[in-house]
C-alpha cells in the first residue's frame, strides 16, 4: 500500500519540463541514486530507458557504492554484471535491452558514478560541505530519485519525527535538485502522512513500520511556485 503518493507532481514536472519558462529544460537529465542489486537494478534500468524511450529524458546518472554498505548494495561490479547478464539472456527482447544499454553507456546518455560518500555516516543534510563535489554533480540533475528505505533514513536523519511533518522539512536544506524518494517502509521512520493517518496504522498494524507491506512516493523541489 502506498501511504503518500506524489507521482503526479513527478509526472507533472517531468511533462512540463518542455514548457516555455519551466524551471527544468528540455530534455531533463534525471540522477537514481541505486539501491539494491539483482532484479531491482533491473528495473531501475527499465525506468530509465523508460524515460529515454518517451523522451521525458535525455541523459540518466547512476549512482552506486563503492562498497556495500549492505550486501545487497549496488556497485559498480554489479551494475557491470547485469549489464553483462542481460545482453546474454536466452531472450531474444530481453539481450536486444541489454545491448540496447550497453550503447547507452558507451554515448554517455547513461552514465555510472560512485562515491565514498554513500557509504559515510553522514546525513544527506551534510553534503554540501562534507562532500561539496557530489554535491555540485547532484545540483546539474533535473531530478533526483532516490531508491530504498536506507536513502530515505539518510534523507531525514533517521529520526522519529512526528508523522505529519513535512518532507520538505526534514531534509534540512537538503535541496540539490527537485528529488523523489522511492520506499519501501523497513525502519521506523516516516514523514508527511496525513493527521492521524499514522496512528491508525500502529492500531490496526503494530509492525507497519518494518513490515515492508508499506510504501511512499515523495517529492520535494527547491522551486517555489
Amino acid at each position: 500500500m502506498i501511504l503518500v503518493d506524489d507521482s503526479r507532481l513527478v509526472w507533472s514536472m517531468l511533462m512540463n519540463s518542455r514548457a516555455a519558462g519551466s524551471p527544468v529544460k528540455p530534455g531533463a537529465r534525471v540522477d537514481i541514486v541505486l539501491d539494491n542489486a539483482g532484479f531491482e537494478l533491473v528495473t531501475d534500468l527499465v525506468l530509465a530507458d523508460f524515460l529515454l524511450a518517451s523522451k521525458l529524458a535525455s541523459e540518466i546518472h547512476f549512482h552506486g557504492k563503492c562498497i556495500p554498505w549492505f550486501v545487497s548494495d549496488t556497485t559498480r561490479k554489479d551494475f557491470e554484471w547485469t549489464m553483462r547478464q542481460v545482453q546474454s539472456a536466452n531472450h531474444k527482447w530481453m539481450s536486444k535491452c541489454g545491448f540496447q544499454w550497453q550503447g547507452y553507456m558507451k554515448q554517455g546518455t547513461w552514465v555510472y558514478h560512485d562515491h565514498p560518500f554513500w557509504t559515510l555516516p553522514h546525513e544527506f543534510c551534510d553534503m554540501s560541505k562534507d562532500a561539496p563535489d557530489l554535491y555540485a554533480k547532484l545540483q546539474k540533475s533535473d531530478l533526483i530519485f532516490f531508491k530504498g528505505d536506507l536513502n530515505y533514513r539518510k534523507l531525514t536523519g533517521d529520526r522519529r519525527w512526528d508523522y505529519t511533518v513535512s518532507f520538505d522539512k526534514v531534509l534540512r536544506g537538503f535541496q540539490p535538485a527537485p528529488l523523489c524518494s522511492l520506499r519501501t517502509l523497513k525502519a521506523d521512520v516516516q514523514v508527511g502522512l496525513r493527521p492521524g493517518q499514522g496512528e491508525k496504522l500502529a492500531a490496526t498494524d503494530p509492525d507497519w513500520m518494518t513490515s515492508g507491506k508499506y510504501a511512499v512516493i515523495q517529492f520535494s523541489s527547491p522551486y517555489k511556485e
